[in-house]
């Protein structure tokens, strides 16, 4: 099972498994699946919609994601008469935010969700949907093309669709072969094992609850992008998600933002200096490490912050949906959140500018 097709304005369609397969089998019924929505928040005084998709025939159809004038998010979809509507409560409309909406379902289960995450701030909001239809692979494939059926306003900057239910909340964004700094030195983040003992950013050895990975889809807020040695004290060229945050300490964090340290987006370092874009797939596999309480560990000379489900602990349907499920519930709900504030495109850029002059 894994990702089938994306569109995105960089590339537009691209389909992620055999493309003669997706298209001899359009009428091939999808059980189970995701589809899945990056966006921003557009701003004005009327409803804006965002994508919408409308067929009649024997398969009618009709799916509409609109945003409404407070920073609520409308989700309709109508399959065979069977309608699944949900209005996500307001986002924060004042700041420019990108939102991740997944629809996923699973037919033979009479199981389906909607859920919404704003990737900002890892605020996350779901619905159930019961007894959900199984989609047409063509349908499927007519959302993410766009064509006169299929309106996409210039907000929307990822479509992505799997044939599974995904994960949702935190993702991982290191590849495998990162090393990491443990008691017994450096060692590849796919080969760490529960237990092994990680140096933590105050010189402690914590114990590691685990090394999570997933087979992520490397586009949107998750496009590959290559981190150039020396910048924030990398020993290397490190490639990573766009979305992966960085640790920062310094005096030039302290003077300018008034704290010890501070997180900055990967995606959101200067081009072409500090980060450039590379060509590679659109689909990968990467890890984090899951530690204690969320401490940020070295891997390469940089300090990363480890995964943490803290936004999600008081919510046990959101853990279970999440990378979070099968590890000790227990150790989860002692997580902290992020105690350093994470720096916008422009904060960050200040700060690379000061430390290169």
């Amino acid at each position: 099972m894994t990702w089938l097709a994306l569109w995105d304005r960089a590339s537009g369609f691209v389909p992620l498994s055999d493309p003669e397969q997706l298209t001899t089998e359009g009428d091939r019924l999808l059980a189970q699946g995701s589809l899945m929505v990056e966006f921003q928040l557009p701003d004005g005084p009327s409803p804006r919609p965002l994508l919408a998709f409308a067929q009649s025939g024997i398969w009618p159809l009709r799916l509409a994601l609109t945003v409404l004038p407070n920073g609520a998010v409308s989700f309709v979809l109508d399959q065979l008469g069977q309608v699944a509507h949900h209005v996500f409560a307001g986002c924060d409309t004042s700041r420019i935010e990108t939102l991740r909406l997944v629809y996923a379902w699973d037919a033979p289960c009479g199981w389906g969700r909607i859920s919404l995450e704003c990737l900002s701030t890892g605020r996350m909001q779901t619905q159930p949907v019961a007894r959900p239809k199984p989609w047409r692979v063509a349908d499927l494939l007519a959302v993410l093309r766009p064509n006169n059926a299929c309106r996409s306003r210039r907000e929307v900057s990822l479509l992505g669709l799997s044939d599974r239910p995904e994960p949702i909340g935190p993702q991982p964004g290191l590849p495998g072969d990162l090393k990491v700094s443990t008691s017994e030195g450096d060692r590849p983040i796919c080969d760490l094992r529960p237990g092994d003992k990680i140096l933590t950013e105050d010189g402690r050895d914590v114990p590691l609850i685990a090394a999570v990975s997933h087979r992520v889809l490397m586009a949107g807020t998750a496009h590959p992008i290559q981190l150039r040695a020396p910048y924030l004290g990398a020993r290397q060229n490190v490639t990573l998600s766009a979305a992966q945050r960085l640790l920062v300490h310094g005096a030039e964090v302290t003077y300018l933002f008034g704290t010890s340290a501070a997180l900055v987006r990967a995606g959101d370092l200067p081009m072409p200096f500090a980060v450039q874009g590379i060509a590679a797939p659109k689909v990968d596999r990467l890890w984090q490490l899951v530690l204690p309480m969320g401490e940020p560990f070295q891997a390469a000379g940089l300090w990363i912050p480890s995964l943490t489900f803290a936004a999600l602990r008081h919510a046990p349907e959101q853990i279970a949906a999440s990378l979070a499920a099968k590890l000790p519930t227990s150790q989860i709900r002692r997580q902290n959140s992020a105690s350093y504030p994470c720096l916008g495109a422009f904060d960050a850029e200040t700060l690379l500018q000061a430390r290169v002059a």
